[in-house]
């Protein structure tokens, strides 16, 4: 958290991460706290969101771009095909 802190960050993106970030990290962005996800919400949440369109013979994925949100897949979201 000092690391974080000393950057004075406007904004924090996040894309294949695995570890639940709780309020402290979220909030430390003057800005926001974004996530790159790879799958489209709130269709296809969870864990590996593109191995589940490939299982399932889906020919197309989406991406969503969400503001992180203390509440696993609350964010605000917005998805691009």
């Amino acid at each position: 958290m000092q690391k974080l802190r000393a950057e004075n960050a406007e904004v924090i993106v996040l894309a294949g991460y695995r570890k639940i970030l709780k309020a402290p990290v979220i909030d430390l962005p003057a800005r926001m706290c974004i996530n790159l996800y790879s799958g489209k919400v709130p269709n296809c949440r969870g864990s590996s969101p593109m191995n589940w369109s490939l299982t399932n013979g889906e020919t197309s994925f989406s991406l969503s771009v969400l503001r992180v949100d203390p509440r696993i897949d609350a964010g605000e979201g917005q998805t691009t095909a």
